[in-house]
């Protein structure tokens, strides 16, 4: 990274707004826990969590406002080094760690100074450790989130081994590609591919589980558990795609039940491929949402959606790399006040257990790190082959603690038995 820094991605101004205008909010930290059992060596831990922060652009860099450009430029101050806490006295040692973790949520970001990260491991008893990870949304999104934590990985694993893993590269070949697509001709086309598909579906009634709408709050109410994915991938299977694509008609066909509508528009996050498949690799915040219209009348059953749901993904597979932040400004949508999509269902196949030598890993997602939510946010991160974390983020303007207990029981029912409610 030069002395003169780099632009935005698209995904990294949106959150910059959007902290921007609420200053305050902690809705862009993330934050994620890992239970490590196993015996533990926390000097090698150390040592690679350090030489993989260093490699990690994103990591360090902070956001200068000037004119009417946004940079990010690389960070004068030291890194946060990891803090190891001993909380073996503890009546509970885990509660109070997680506890120490949700507080730290809180924290307020200062993007012009940073740092915008934290991490600690908190000693719970000898063989037993709690990984935590705090970052703001505008340095990462999930999936460079787990590239860094596999990096850990990699590199405390292979001590044993006496390798080294490749490097990370540098953060302005993703820039670079960004603003390379954004004047091409796929981008108009695909501009004209969503305007197509989206023009007459805006609408500012949207169907979300309330049945009203709020502006987002910032402030969320949020319920979290385990469901067994083989149901899922079964009808994915039959349905010709995969069990994602079964989750994805599984809620749309219950967002349908609820709000009395023939066709549901979800919000899907993806990752947009680069021109360089390599360029992947490289931990951001790149990720893009692209609107799912899902047919969902009464005559179709869940089989017949999770078809309507893979032909879709399909279709637009080509054209995902089209700002959504550009199709709301093409399609006025701020000045009509209309949405493109209801609920956002956040499907990350990826987010796998990393493993340290002669350990067991079991993570747990502490929320937040999305857009500002207008309705609910829906979070599936695949931890096996057979455990998917699921949590539900609600807009506690829009939502009573009651009715985020009840959403999130009708969608855990709906993934346990697709179809059946």
């Amino acid at each position: 990274m030069t002395n003169r820094g780099l632009d935005l991605t698209s995904a990294q101004l949106a959150v910059w707004i959007g902290q921007y205008m609420r200053p305050a909010s902690p809705s862009y930290n993330h934050g994620m826990v890992r239970l490590i059992e196993g015996p533990l060596d926390i000097v090698r831990f150390e040592r690679a969590v350090r030489a993989t922060v260093g490699e990690t652009e994103a990591l360090n860099v902070v956001f200068i406002p000037g004119g009417e450009r946004v940079i990010q430029v690389r960070r004068t101050t030291p890194a946060p080094s990891l803090r190891v806490i001993d909380m073996c006295a503890k009546t509970d040692p885990l509660d109070a760690a997680t506890q120490w973790c949700l507080r730290d949520m809180d924290t307020r970001a200062d993007l012009a100074r940073g740092p915008l990260f934290e991490h600690a491991l908190f000693v719970l008893e000898a063989d037993r450790h709690l990984w935590y990870q705090r970052f703001h949304h505008i340095l990462l999104d999930g999936f460079g989130e787990h590239l860094v934590a596999d990096r850990v990985a990699q590199r405390y694993s292979a001590e044993d081994r006496d390798a080294e893993p490749a490097g990370f590269g540098p953060l302005a070949r993703v820039v670079n590609d960004e603003r390379d697509y954004l004047a091409s001709r796929q981008c108009r086309a695909d501009q004209e591919f969503w305007l197509d598909r989206m023009a007459h579906r805006a609408s500012s009634n949207v169907p979300v589980f309330s049945g009203r709408h709020a502006f987002p709050s910032g402030v969320l109410r949020r319920r979290s558990g385990n469901v067994d994915a083989e149901p899922l991938a079964t009808l994915g299977r039959r349905a010709g795609g995969s069990r994602s694509h079964a989750a994805l008609a599984a809620i749309a066909q219950l967002i349908g039940r609820v709000s009395g509508v023939d066709e549901v528009v979800l919000g899907v996050p993806v990752l947009p491929r680069p021109a360089d498949p390599s360029l992947a690799q490289i931990p951001s915040m790149r990720i893009n949402f692209v609107a799912l219209p899902v047919p969902c009348h009464d005559g179709l059953d869940l089989e017949a959606i999770t078809r309507a749901v893979v032909q879709e993904m399909r279709d637009n597979r080509p054209h995902r790399r089209y700002p959504i932040e550009r199709l709301s400004r093409d399609l006025d949508l701020v000045r009509t006040g209309q949405r493109l999509y209801g609920p956002a269902v956040n499907i990350m196949p990826y987010a796998r257990d990393v493993e340290f030598t002669d350990c067991h890993t079991t993570t747990h997602d502490l929320g937040r790190g999305a857009k500002l939510i207008e309705d609910v946010a829906i979070n599936m991160f695949a931890r096996s082959e057979r455990r998917v974390e699921l949590s539900v983020e609600a807009n506690a303007d829009a939502y009573s603690e009651i009715e985020v207990d009840q959403v999130f029981a009708k969608i855990l029912e709906s993934m346990k038995m697709p179809g059946k409610l």
